[in-house]
């Protein structure tokens, strides 16, 4: 378990120069135009989306522990070419480049994902599942929030290509040292005998009521809480005309209030169970949304205060309900194909998570909202219909709890 904590702290912070938009900052200092960039960064998680079910399909067959193995190679060799790109002189040559090293990442990144919790699942006791995911979730979120602080004050000593390629360039070696604690994780499940194809493998999971069900429970709350931080960002930028600063401030509230809620929430889950942190996180999900979207109540001087505590209650909440995610994913997957069903859960996720953004984007674009409306007394503007719409939607689902099989009874880890 401490080498699992130790494995993603190192492994992660690939994932971080995504979130922390250090490959976006590196991409457009490369050359490439706003709509290209925006895509590149994102494709890591499309990639998972598709790949994951495959790998963790193969993944059965050729062990675990082999292919999280390839996925570090894999993904190590991606950022080394993502750094070698700002090296070459033709602007054609480092957009492949630079692509051809997010794609090698996005996959390694797949490769290694698709495995992860089924390698962790027979290693960690049911009865601190959630105490040990929201240590690991608060680990490795704080080692990639300090990195963040490092990286943004190295660029601002040296904000040049040369910055970028050298922190990326660390940043490969520091995931291939992930191998030497995960090389430490013993691999307790063994591949099964039974050679089945991926079609049937997926014809008789879907079969299966509860774990089908979960899943697009799981898809359904994605869709309508994962892209509400960026709508936040685009209101106080674009409607409340605050600065780049003020905005980077008030997201790292919500990081801080992440790594919170990923310890409360393995608390929570641990002693209530996921049945009232499901529901308990459905219902701040409404309250935090309608927070923000009425902010204009509060008064002008307390602005500031209020984004903020948006910021880091929603931050909370979103980490309190991956882990109870996590657990119950853990609790249904059922013990035939488990590699695969646990990966088809992440893969739904990310699915989720591209969804949730290309929804909104298209209904900005698409015009049929108003930029500036009014309620009551309140001055709002499209993005704030959106936020409005995924609060309502998210209370909504709180009838779709009757898809977790947890509320109803205590399942069975590795039941079929």
């Amino acid at each position: 378990m401490r080498q699992a904590v130790f494995c993603q702290c190192f492994g992660l912070l690939g994932q971080a120069l995504f979130t922390s938009n250090v490959v976006l900052l590196y991409l457009l200092a490369l050359g490439a135009d706003e709509a290209k960039t925006l895509f590149y960064v994102v494709l890591p998680n499309i990639l998972l989306a598709l790949l994951g079910a495959p790998l963790a399909h193969v993944a059965d067959r050729v062990g675990i522990k082999r292919m999280g193995n390839i996925g570090i190679l894999v993904n190590t060799t991606g950022i080394i070419l993502l750094a070698a790109a700002g090296s070459l002189a033709s602007p054609l040559g480092r957009e492949i480049c630079s692509a051809a090293g997010i794609i090698v990442y996005g996959i390694g990144y797949a490769a290694f994902a698709s495995v992860w919790f089924s390698l962790l699942q027979p290693i960690i006791p049911e009865a601190v599942r959630g105490r040990f995911f929201g240590l690991l979730r608060l680990s490795w979120q704080g080692v990639s929030f300090g990195a963040a602080a490092l990286i943004a004050y190295l660029l601002s000593l040296w904000n040049e290509l040369a910055m970028f390629q050298v922190i990326i360039a660390a940043t490969a070696g520091l995931i291939l040292a992930r191998g030497v604690f995960y090389r430490a994780i013993p691999e307790m499940v063994s591949p099964p005998r039974e050679r089945t194809g991926m079609m049937t493998a997926l014809v008789q999971l879907g079969g299966q009521r509860e774990y089908a069900a979960f899943g697009s429970y799981i898809f359904l709350l994605t869709l309508f809480t994962f892209i509400c931080p960026s709508l936040f960002a685009l209101v106080e930028k674009t409607a409340l005309n605050l600065s780049q600063s003020t905005v980077v401030l008030l997201a790292n509230a919500g990081m801080v209030g992440a790594i919170m809620g990923f310890w409360l929430g393995g608390l929570a889950v641990d002693r209530f169970g996921t049945k009232y942190v499901f529901l308990a996180c459905h219902l701040a999900y409404g309250l935090v949304l309608g927070f923000f979207v009425l902010r204009g109540l509060f008064p002008q001087a307390a602005l500031m205060a209020v984004l903020g505590t948006a910021h880091l209650l929603f931050g909370m909440i979103m980490s309190a309900s991956e882990i109870a995610i996590t657990s119950e994913s853990m609790a249904l997957s059922p013990a035939r194909h488990h590699t695969l069903a646990l990966a088809l859960l992440i893969s739904a996720r990310h699915a989720s998570m591209f969804m949730s953004g290309f929804l909104s984007s298209g209904a900005l674009k698409a015009g049929f909202l108003m930029k500036e409306w009014r309620w009551r007394a309140l001055v709002l503007c499209d993005v704030d219909a959106i936020i409005a719409a995924c609060a309502v939607m998210v209370v909504i689902l709180v009838a779709t709890l009757g898809l977790v099989p947890s509320i109803f009874r205590k399942t069975d880890l590795g039941a079929v």
